[in-house]
């Protein structure tokens, strides 16, 4: 009998143990989670020369294997030489004491127009090299840089938006104090165009807003962020994760509400974004045009296009339209891909408005 209650005793003991340890794990997990997610969201994959060789390795190694290739996988650039356009490093220090890293593409044309490309959360300058020739091509001085904590740039952690308008500020002052007669232009994709709101907010420089797929506010971008990262789990997990996140930026996500920023903006902007865009909602791009009074304004609505396919959905319209939005708001020249000029007088024939 004796011998039964201990076995029933040690059985019980096993349980508890092994249950208090199962519960210490799960609560282990539920805390952790959340950090796991901010870790992506602040310390962005940094995209430079050395991730896009290990990218194309892979894609050889798969072409051998006789698997199917993703489209325009032979097309991995490095630097603006790749796709035969002349550049200058030039790397720009931040106010706080960070060298973000540049290339400045010069144009020969009398234009005086320099496009400040500001790439997207996850992104560099690397990836809108495209985006550079196709200006380039059009008249148009580029400065393409990697945000900080992005490429090769300096930089541990992203601040998701406030750094980041003030590192714009400073690659303002770098080119126009290099070439003090041109004029900037902005052209924002994603985090980068709410950057380009907030940039413009306060600093009257910029003489056109070029928005693709933007987001409405900050907020809802870190929460459709979590929702795709934590699934069902969401509902609980949220919570602790946006608390760690504004701990670590040392701000309230709130306060960046790009909607309202928009809204006393009145220079030339030009909105562009796809219909099936699953990053930054559609709906987003449709609110921050109806919030914004300019009254040189106007939106390109790209149906069935998503947040990484809409330029080569457009191809040279792409590039054309916008061109032309500020032909026609700038009261400048620029010139098509055939190097042919256009005027405003091309506006009736090629620039479409879209509302």
């Amino acid at each position: 009998m004796n011998d039964f209650n201990n076995r029933i005793s040690i059985n019980l003991n096993l349980l508890f143990t092994g249950t208090t340890i199962l519960i210490l794990l799960v609560a282990t997990m539920i805390c952790a989670t959340p950090f796991i997610g901010i870790e992506e969201l602040i310390h962005p994959t940094r995209i430079d020369s050395i991730f896009l060789k290990v990218q194309e390795e892979n894609i050889m190694k798969n072409a051998g294997k006789g698997q199917e290739m993703p489209p325009n996988s032979s097309k991995i650039y490095y630097n603006p030489i790749g796709m035969k356009m002349k550049y200058e490093e030039m790397d720009v220090r931040t106010r706080d004491g960070l060298i973000l890293s540049g290339w400045f593409i010069r144009s020969d044309d009398e234009n005086k127009l320099t496009l400040l490309v500001i790439h997207d959360l996850n992104e560099s300058r690397i990836t809108n090299l495209d985006i550079a020739k196709g200006f380039n091509e059009r008249g148009y001085s580029i400065f393409l840089y990697d945000q900080r904590a992005h490429g090769t740039s300096e930089g541990n952690i992203s601040t998701l938006g406030v750094r980041e308008r003030e590192d714009v500020e400073v690659c303002m002052d770098t080119i126009l104090s290099r070439d003090p007669g041109t004029q900037i232009i902005l052209l924002g994709i994603g985090m980068g165009a709410d950057i380009a709101i907030d940039v413009c907010s306060i600093d009257k420089r910029p003489a056109a807003l070029v928005l693709q797929s933007p987001y409405l506010k900050l907020s809802g971008y870190v929460e459709h962020f979590a929702q795709n990262h934590y699934g069902i789990m969401y509902g609980l997990l949220y919570p602790m994760a946006r608390r760690e996140l504004e701990k670590r930026l040392g701000y309230h996500i709130d306060s960046l509400d790009y909607g309202k920023n928009i809204s006393v903006l009145r220079l030339p902007i030009y909105f562009i974004g796809g219909t099936k865009d699953e990053e930054a909602p559609f709906d987003d791009l449709t609110k921050l045009y109806a919030n914004c009074p300019s009254e040189a304004k106007e939106n390109r609505v790209v149906p069935g296009a998503n947040h990484f396919n809409l330029q080569e959905m457009l191809g040279d319209d792409y590039f054309d339209n916008i061109a032309l939005f500020i032909v026609h708001h700038l009261q400048r020249t620029v010139r098509n891909a055939g190097t042919r000029k256009i005027t405003s007088n091309d506006l009736e024939g090629i620039y479409i408005k879209h509302h």
